[in-house]
């Protein structure tokens, strides 16, 4: 309740900006997903009315799009969702928006997927869920999560054979190449892995993502250049 009465006061002074509220709405998500969900629909309100905001109003209807995932309702957080990618800037959030729509439209995906993507509960269960399917959408998550703790044989593992035409959507099947290549140089298979991401950026048009790819194959032929053998 102080945070609220504080945020408000953050956003009055601030002539009305409805960020404040949606951070309000965040930390009432997890003790009261019904006042979260008023706080959201006020700022993305407000958002609407001042106009622009695309960013903040595509997190808005995404973070209302997990309110309803998380309480089972599949079909509100569908339209939700859809109401975020269609304001999504590419990248990340557009992944994470396309992932959560594809469990939204299934119900047994979104109990392999759903803990994981929406965060706030217990991270061993919620990857534990992930590693026990064989859905393209879980492997490419518990591929990236291995990758992030540094497991590329894991990653790896999860990722071979994967279709990426499976996935949620086209720049979701990109990154999972792309951490296919990036797996092989961690689980020691460098070689492979830097000529897969090389050949990866060949085929990349946005110039700041080729950049990404490209320094992610220096960084695999420097290791290959530096350790000349297997992983440890």
């Amino acid at each position: 309740e102080e945070a609220e009465a504080a945020l408000r006061r953050v956003s009055r002074l601030s002539g009305g900006d409805p960020s404040p509220l949606a951070r309000a709405g965040d930390a009432w998500r997890g003790r009261d997903p019904a006042r979260a969900a008023a706080l959201y629909l006020e700022a993305l309100g407000r958002a609407e009315i001042a106009g622009g905001q695309a960013a903040l109003r595509s997190r808005l209807w995404a973070s209302l799009g997990d309110l309803a995932l998380a309480a089972g309702d599949g079909a509100a957080a569908g339209e939700r969702y859809r109401s975020a990618s269609a304001l999504a800037p590419p990248g990340a959030e557009a992944r994470l928006i396309a992932a959560k729509r594809a469990a939204a439209a299934d119900p047994a995906l979104a109990r392999a997927v759903a803990p994981w993507l929406l965060g706030g509960g217990d991270p061993v269960a919620a990857g534990a869920l992930l590693a026990a399917s064989d859905h393209p959408l879980a492997r490419y998550l518990d591929a990236r999560a291995a990758l992030a703790r540094g497991d590329g044989r894991r990653a790896r593992e999860r990722l071979e054979g994967l279709e990426a035409g499976l996935l949620p959507d086209p720049a979701t099947g990109a990154e999972a190449r792309r951490l296919a290549g990036e797996s092989a140089c961690a689980a020691g298979d460098r070689a492979a892995g830097a000529s897969a991401l090389r050949a990866l950026a060949g085929q990349t048009r946005g110039e700041a993502e080729r950049e990404r790819i490209e320094d992610a194959a220096r960084r695999c032929e420097f290791e290959e250049r530096e350790h000349r053998g297997p992983a440890e």
